[in-house]
């Protein structure tokens, strides 16, 4: 009996000792799940760390990359022409130097040829010529404002350029300019002005009236150009009256063929049917045997 109570005992005891076993194990593998779980968390957050680290770094590498490229390319257009605003100025001043070439080709050599003395019917010459080139100016930008066709456009900026060939000539032997600030259609020689006045109002009642009076004008100063450079003797008077001779013709032709486009035959006002015929005929002239010609007079001058 007594040793079926002691076993009893025994068993009633080691009861606790094996559900606290139980428990410690159920505690110690608890404990190592969250172990684990914070392994995993650290795992994942050091991961998550490294990748935002690893981009930062490569978006400051590419920042880096792009603003020394913007400064290397800064760099280089400055040393090439300096900052951006000063490249656009230097190339406007190209631009305008190259509109004042336009305006007057051929006037430098027009000033470096010696000077040699101009008699009164001479200068009279040039200062109607000077006044004659701006009345066609002025009239082909009127019959432009009007019918908007480019032949009057084109050929007043040549009018433009042989104006300024003939001041040169004004300049060089001080001759007093009658054109200086006159507005369009304004003109000391009063028949020029009555000129203009008639050629702009039938210019102005259709597109193949203007074309004919541009043709008029045209020869009108063939005629006479061709007389003044009869009274000329100097060499730079001469190829002046060459200069606005040429561009007279083109002009002529221009017009001319403008007119017969359209199916309508030019009448003369001032040279002959034949004149007219053999100026049409022709190609256009240009400038560069003249402007030869020209340097070779001066250099042959220059040694004598």
């Amino acid at each position: 009996m007594k040793y079926v109570m002691t076993l009893l005992v025994l068993a009633i005891l080691a009861l606790p000792v094996g559900a606290a076993e139980g428990q410690a194990k159920q505690q110690e593998q608890q404990s190592q799940g969250e172990d684990a779980q914070k392994k995993q968390e650290q795992n994942q957050g050091e991961d998550c760390e490294k990748k935002q680290e690893q981009n930062q770094g490569e978006d400051g590498e590419k920042k880096q990359e792009q603003s020394q490229g913007e400064d290397g390319e800064a760099k280089q257009q400055q040393g090439r022409g300096g900052d951006p605003a000063r490249h656009q100025h230097r190339h406007a001043e190209q631009n305008r130097y190259r509109e004042r070439e336009y305006d007057c080709p051929g006037c430098q050599a027009i000033a470096d040829l010696p000077a040699g003395e101009v008699d009164e019917d001479e200068e009279a010459d040039l200062v109607y010529t000077r006044e004659e080139e701006k009345l066609a100016r002025d009239v082909y930008r009127a019959l432009f404002n009007e019918h908007r066709k480019k032949i009057f456009r084109k050929i007043a900026r040549s009018e433009e350029r042989h104006m300024a060939a003939v001041l040169v000539l004004l300049t060089k032997y001080e001759i007093e300019d009658p054109v200086g600030d006159n507005p369009e259609g304004t003109f000391v020689d009063a028949g020029l002005a009555a000129l203009y006045s008639k050629f702009v109002t039938d210019g102005l009642k259709s597109v193949e009236d203007a074309l004919a009076v541009g043709a008029t004008i045209e020869e009108m100063d063939i005629v006479d150009l061709t007389a003044a450079k009869e009274n000329a003797d100097d060499a730079d008077l001469i190829l002046v009256y060459e200069y606005l001779l040429r561009g007279s013709r083109n002009h002529l032709r221009a017009f001319v063929r403008q007119l017969e486009k359209r199916d309508l035959t030019y009448t003369p006002q001032y040279l002959t049917q034949e004149e007219i015929d053999a100026i049409v005929s022709t190609p256009k002239e240009t400038a560069r045997k003249q402007n030869r010609e020209a340097r070779a007079v001066n250099r042959h001058r220059k040694r004598h």
